[in-house]
């Protein structure tokens, strides 16, 4: 399957602003309990289409930064 990036886009459901609200604070809690990524997993998932890893170690820091 070879689609561009606006025709996925289009497929994806709009959120309601209750759910956008929801899913902010749900990545807030993430953030706040130290579930990240690191940045070169985050580069991967993005430019890649690596599935990305739970960084287990804590947060982001400057040695995770490409």
């Amino acid at each position: 399957m070879d689609q561009s990036d606006r025709d996925l886009i289009t497929c994806v459901p709009e959120l309601s602003d209750e759910e956008k609200h929801q899913q902010t604070l749900a990545g807030l809690a993430d953030v706040e309990a130290g579930r990240t990524i690191s940045h070169a997993q985050l580069m991967a998932w993005a430019w890649l289409g690596l599935k990305p890893v739970f960084n287990s170690a804590g947060p982001i820091t400057d040695g995770d930064r490409a």
